[in-house]
């Protein structure tokens, strides 16, 4: 934020400088603000009573006041809750209004290379904005700090929480390392969960299944049930009938004397000597084989997963 010009002081922050400047009021940095706004080339900034396009409050973290009458105001930001990135080109200073109470624009900054804030889904950030003014009667000057957004100590140590308040009974304690966390934490009991088990959220799920704490299920390997099974073609293959018959004809040399013989096989078949003709038919008499896929075997019914040591408190 380096490239901020000189600051522009509003028409109602002259007047609120002017009664303080008098003595009549004393004068509270209420906050700083950041906007992405750009004034035209013909706006008087002067006019201004907000920022052009406001995008974040800053809260006044310190005030310094200098041996020369110079007092050196900062505010440290972040862009936790910004969804969206914004150019930082504008930059306002606002004063308590003593009669309403309320926020009035005192000075407006406009920054002709200004840095971008990225969205903290992006990337978090933290910075500090310091401006330095002089204005007389500096002795008189304070700030109304925005606690709401920075810490003191004393409110780290209030709100320093104990091992209960982060794994009270019934929470689970994940680790790496095969570590009890009893060991770790000194009045705790703690049971191992079983192993191979993922972690499932309760509640309703979007398909409608109900899901309540503490209820197993799931396998690790499934083998398919016929009605689990998508459908599906088997290719069949088919074979032609082949074989011998036995048939009675005469003797070849016209004894008289018959005898018998397997001649052949098909649908039509003749003797050597022609003396007899016999007609078989064997339409229909063949065989279809349907082959089987498939061994039966249990599949892999895993997510992608990461081992870790699982243990849920008790006591």
């Amino acid at each position: 934020m380096s490239s901020f010009g000189a600051m522009t002081i509003t028409n109602v922050g002259k007047q609120i400088l002017s009664k303080f400047v008098a003595g009549e009021i004393p004068l509270t940095f209420s906050k700083l603000a950041l906007g992405s706004g750009t004034a035209a080339d013909d706006l008087d900034c002067s006019q201004l009573v907000d920022l052009i396009e406001w995008r974040q409050d800053v809260g006044i973290a310190t005030v310094a006041h200098g041996e020369n009458g110079d007092i050196t105001i900062r505010g440290n930001y972040t862009n936790a809750g910004i969804l969206t990135p914004y150019a930082a080109r504008e930059l306002g200073v606002y004063i308590q209004d003593p009669e309403s109470g309320g926020d009035v624009l005192l000075g407006y900054f406009t920054d002709t290379l200004p840095d971008t804030v990225p969205a903290e889904s992006i990337r978090a950030i933290t910075d500090t904005i310091a401006i330095t003014l002089v204005i007389s009667g500096s002795e008189n000057i304070t700030a109304k700090f925005d606690t709401g957004q920075f810490a003191t100590i004393q409110d780290v140590e209030d709100r320093r929480l104990t091992f209960p308040e982060v794994y009270p009974v019934g929470a689970i304690y994940l680790s790496t390392v095969d570590t009890d966390p009893g060991e770790l934490f000194a009045g705790t009991t703690w049971e191992a969960l079983p192993a191979g088990r993922v972690l499932l959220g309760a509640g309703e799920a979007d398909s409608g299944t109900v899901f309540t704490a503490g209820d197993i299920g799931g396998e690790e390997k499934h083998k398919l049930k016929e009605t689990e099974m998508p459908a599906h073609t088997h290719r069949m293959s088919e074979s032609n009938f082949t074989g011998t018959f036995r048939g009675w004809k005469f003797d070849p040399q016209g004894t008289g004397v018959f005898s018998s013989t397997y001649i052949g096989g098909g649908a039509n078949s003749r003797d050597g000597g022609g003396d007899a003709m016999y007609r078989v038919n064997f339409n229909g008499r063949h065989t279809h084989k349907i082959e089987t896929a498939g061994n039966g075997v249990a599949h892999n019914n895993m997510p992608p997963y990461i081992v870790v040591h699982m243990w849920k408190r008790i006591a």
